[in-house]
């Protein structure tokens, strides 16, 4: 996992995206592709005589997809299928005493954050998400 700090006091946490499921994706869960476009439609062809047999909409454009979600059977693209998972997000305080500065707190909301300030040394308060 890796951590970048955005221009907008952000944190943002690349995690790894959720492995497809079939299944899942057929009874309606939400998908995504490996480079972060949202799958509008899917289908899976079981009488075509060929291995890579569903058939899914991104971006307005058609793919055939083998069942493990994967585009091509031997390496990685960014047209690759996940399961789509809600971005994650919490708010943490920021504070800074003796020379170092520290985060404290786990909040759901900025506003709980902001009602948890009362510890000396506070500076700010940022928010935490794993959204790509």
């Amino acid at each position: 996992m890796g951590i970048t700090i955005k221009q907008n006091n952000t944190i943002t946490k690349h995690l790894t995206m959720k492995q497809f499921n079939l299944e899942e994706a057929l009874n309606g869960a939400k998908l995504i592709t490996r480079g972060g476009e949202f799958v509008t439609d899917i289908a899976q062809f079981e009488s075509l005589q060929q291995e890579d047999n569903i058939l899914a909409v991104t971006g307005g454009k058609w793919g055939w997809y083998f069942p493990d979600g994967r585009v091509n059977s031997d390496s990685n693209c960014e047209d690759d299928l996940f399961m789509y998972t809600p971005p994650m997000e919490i708010y943490v305080n920021v504070y800074k005493r003796g020379g170092h500065m520290f985060l404290l707190g786990s909040y759901e909301s900025l506003q709980q954050a902001h009602q948890n300030t009362e510890h000396s040394g506070y500076i700010k308060t940022i928010r935490v998400t794993d959204e790509i």
